[in-house]
């Protein structure tokens, strides 16, 4: 199937009102076969306490109107309890930590970037009891997944989300140094046309020149809260000022349109992938 729309919502966990007006006008623009991907903190403050948690209710009634497909990844938070409780639950679709998902036009890969443990919001410890397993036996798993997948359609478009970016001008900016260092040289041999995640409570975009390769690092973290942290670079866009969305255009030549959407529906910025 080819794949027209995807719409994009970071940080959703306060599932407020803010997260309700993103949620009302994707629901007016989305199509039977678009999708849906939320860049982990899916649940505020930590996470599920079970697979029949009293904040699922609050979930399923703000989409309850949406009947596409909800594809998810975990962020820092959603790990503080256990994760697990969000694997392979019906009211979304994760199939586990880390998985993939393969459309005409493009192959989509979502990574659990917790589990690499760049910094100290989830203990290594906690990680560690989690999986039952090391962080670095961890890492070096998805890391071998991640390349023996991008291999199988070396051609294709690929897109890959994860909760932590990889480059950000915000208040995480040089935090997510082991994440860049881990896997900006296999997104550039395998040309991945764009990493997503959330984490900051704002909007970026960011283009990084690799010899002949352009990285993209889109971010999207506050379709339910924006914080005011200052901006670190003054090159590429960032905007803390607003509760956004984003959408993926896919077209017929391989170009991708993305658009910046506030929760009042409005585009406010717009870029080719």
């Amino acid at each position: 199937m080819f794949l027209k729309n995807l719409f994009l919502l970071g940080d959703i966990g306060f599932l407020n009102n803010n997260l309700k007006f993103c949620v009302n006008n994707i629901k007016q623009s989305i199509n039977k076969n678009d999708i849906i991907v939320l860049l982990g903190d899916n649940f505020y403050p930590s996470g599920l306490n079970s697979d029949c948690d009293a904040k699922i209710v609050e979930f399923n009634e703000i989409f309850k109107d949406i009947h596409n497909p909800i594809y998810s990844i975990l962020g820092n938070h959603d790990y503080l309890i256990n994760p697990h409780y969000q694997i392979n639950h019906s009211s979304w679709i994760m199939d586990d930590f880390y998985y993939v998902i393969q459309y005409t036009n493009i192959d989509l890969y979502f990574i659990d970037s917790v589990q690499f443990y760049i910094d100290n919001l989830v203990s290594k410890q906690h990680i560690e009891y989690i999986h039952n397993n090391s962080i670095e036996n961890l890492t070096n798993n998805q890391i071998n997944w991640l390349i023996n997948n991008l291999k199988i359609n070396v051609h294709k478009p690929k897109i890959i989300f994860g909760h932590y970016p990889l480059l950000t001008n915000g208040f995480y900016n040089n935090k997510t140094n082991k994440l860049y260092n881990l896997l900006i040289h296999i997104f550039n041999k395998y040309n991945v046309k764009a990493y997503i995640s959330g984490h900051e409570h704002n909007i970026q975009y960011i283009k990084h020149n690799l010899n002949n390769y352009v990285f993209k690092q889109v971010i999207i973290g506050s379709s339910s809260e924006n914080r005011f942290d200052k901006k670190i670079k003054h090159e590429d866009m960032y905007d803390n000022l607003d509760i956004y969305y984003g959408q993926l255009i896919f077209l017929f030549n391989q170009s991708i349109i993305l658009n910046y959407v506030n929760k009042y529906g409005k585009i406010k910025y717009t870029y080719y992938l």
